[in-house]
């Protein structure tokens, strides 16, 4: 309380300044309360497309790291070279000086021997810290940077096939447009996930507007207390579930987004005896049929509506089957029946579920998005730690990704990719448009 002979103190700085958190990766956008020089206040940033202003616990809470009086604000030197449970590292206080010329030191006689003797490990919890070390190991020479340290419970398998389909750092459904989620071992947008408040606030919306989410898995967790349907299966069987919905949709189905497959995958590639892409001479690409010329040539000098998706033909007295011939063909050992012996779910579920998801996906369908017409698939079948917290957790993720592939449900408006598809976005991107004109066509 200020008293009539107190003074309040002077306020020369007041405001407001926009950033990023940095507490996790998911990197939510906030406003810090600056007041003389101190941060007095951390926020969600309500200009944020993701957040409106929304931020958890850990973000508002931020400000105590910030300030924390036992932070470390010196370079400590290990002492002690001897290590153990019981052992004093024996830590000293030592000048930035002093750590600057010994790490340079170190490194300038590494970078003289061989470059690649370098080996840089980086955590994955604080995003800032990925372009930094990535840019100085390209500078320094060396190949050798890792990311680790987020544990057992991340990624494994989602990070690195979301990498590879389509450089994102995992998967969620679109949940804007998305009318139809599977979740495979997943939570994200109930109880954990990448930029969780956020997310808990587009799925909490999705699911008031309708979206129906089916949650696979073992237990009926947080995902599973909201979810339209839960789908307990033994646990470590997700492949399997994914697979026989995949030759359900397939094989008995037959409602697969022809023109996405011919467009954007390699499913018209021909595959020679050996497993191989059967591959041109002179330029080495992958060959397709091309239906219009009735020859095998090169993939990209034949349009994608004139790909053949499936049949086998015969290239240079060698024959040879596409790619999803090859698929069709797989796929069918991986029966419901099967399935249920399995994955202990009910072959009647399965084949319902599948159909569901593929009827959902309105394929051949287009949506309108501030007077851009894009494809809509508004289907999303995510998976993330239930799914690959075993072995093969790669090809559990495989597996479910299938499933988006099938149906085209990858890179368009309500699938399991974008967090926020917005139409500008698409706009920049030319390689929608030759997709958007095939399957117009198409339809």
């Amino acid at each position: 309380m200020i008293t009539a002979t107190q003074k309040s103190p002077t306020i020369q700085d007041d405001s407001w300044i926009a950033s990023s958190c940095a507490l996790c990766y998911g990197s939510c956008s906030i406003l810090a309360h600056r007041v003389n020089g101190v941060v007095v206040k951390i926020e969600g940033n309500p200009k944020s497309a993701v957040g409106k202003g929304k931020l958890c616990g850990k973000g508002v809470s931020g400000i105590m790291t910030h300030y924390d009086p036992n932070r470390l604000t010196k370079p400590l030197r290990r002492t002690n070279p001897k290590k153990g449970i019981n052992e004093d590292p024996g830590w000293k206080e030592i000048s930035w000086d002093e750590a600057l010329d010994e790490i340079v030191g170190v490194l300038a006689q590494v970078r003289q021997e061989d470059p690649r003797k370098l080996v840089i490990q980086r955590t994955t919890t604080v995003m800032a810290s990925r372009m930094p070390f990535h840019a100085f190991a390209a500078a320094f020479g060396t190949p050798n940077i890792s990311a680790s340290g987020a544990g057992l419970h991340c990624g494994n398998a989602a990070h690195l096939i979301s990498g590879i389909m389509h450089a994102s750092w995992s998967v969620v459904p679109d949940f804007a447009y998305c009318n139809y989620a599977i979740y495979f071992g997943a939570s994200k947008g109930h109880s954990a996930g990448h930029a969780s408040c956020s997310n808990m606030g587009l799925a909490a919306d999705a699911r008031a507007r309708g979206m129906k989410m089916i949650v696979v898995d073992p237990i009926a967790n947080f995902a599973g207390g909201k979810a339209t349907e839960w789908v307990p299966l033994r646990v470590g069987t997700d492949a399997m579930l994914a697979l026989s919905m995949a030759n359900v949709i397939v094989n008995e189905l037959n409602s697969v987004d022809r023109p996405y497959l011919q467009a954007r995958t390699n499913g018209p590639y021909l595959i020679g005896p050996g497993k191989r892409y059967m591959r041109d001479v002179k330029t080495k690409q992958p060959l397709v049929w091309d239906t219009a010329a009735n020859a095998a040539r090169p993939f990209s000098e034949v349009a994608a509506a004139d790909m053949a998706l499936e049949g086998e033909f015969i290239v240079n007295g060698v024959k040879c089957t596409t790619s999803f011939t090859k698929l069709k063909a797989h796929l069918t050992s991986f029966t419901p029946e099967l399935a249920e012996k399995v994955c202990t779910v009910p072959a009647a579920s399965i084949r319902r579920i599948a159909r569901e998801f593929s009827s959902e996906a309105s394929i051949g369908s287009t949506i309108t998005i501030e007077g851009t017409t894009l494809p809509h698939r508004p289907v999303a079948a995510i998976a993330f730690r239930g799914n690959q917290g075993h072995m093969n957790s790669t090809y559990n993720f495989i597996a479910v990704n299938l499933l988006n592939h099938l149906v085209g449900a990858a890179d368009v408006v309500g699938d399991a990719w974008a967090l926020i598809l917005h139409a500008k976005v698409f706009r920049k991107r030319g390689s929608y448009a030759m997709y958007q004109s095939l399957m117009t066509t198409a339809s």
